[in-house]
């Protein structure tokens, strides 16, 4: 997570605007190539992105890596294909889920819920944005100005 440093003044981050900084693989094709076999499906929406999304939100929400919760450390590691840790990280989030309204809410359990298992039926046309923004960025904001 990075946080601009210009606008309170030099050296003090500004809070209100942070921003997630992360790599993206540049050798998966784009969703304009065609149907493709990975986390993609053709309709436009990445389930795994968004799956991966949810897990980034519980993290930032108890302030540690997926890796190091309890559920995640009963199952195999160090596997070394890609897809298969994603969903043993998919299936530790789900039960760490179960922790989330106590820590933070119902709206922020609202987001993380659907980024790791409602997103999965979602409408192959682009309507899958306006159910983002319903279904997470709102219940998000709404935490913030709670918080704020």
């Amino acid at each position: 997570m990075y946080f601009h440093t210009s606008t309170p003044g030099p050296g003090i981050p500004s809070l209100d605007s942070p921003f997630i900084i992360t790599q993206f693989d540049q050798n998966l094709p784009s969703i304009h190539d065609g149907p493709w076999t990975g986390s993609t499906p053709v309709g436009g929406h990445d389930v795994a992105g968004i799956a991966c999304l949810g897990i980034l939100l519980l993290e930032l929400c108890f302030g540690r890596a997926i890796e190091h919760h309890p559920s995640r450390l009963v199952l195999p590691g160090g596997i070394g294909e890609e897809q298969m840790r994603a969903a043993l990280d998919l299936i530790a989030a789900l039960e760490w889920l179960k922790d989330v309204n106590d820590e933070a809410g119902a709206d922020y359990t609202e987001a993380v819920e659907w980024c790791l298992a409602r997103c999965r039926t979602l409408p192959s046309d682009g309507s899958w944005r306006k159910l983002m923004v319903e279904k997470v960025v709102e219940p998000l904001e709404r935490c913030y100005k709670y918080l704020g």
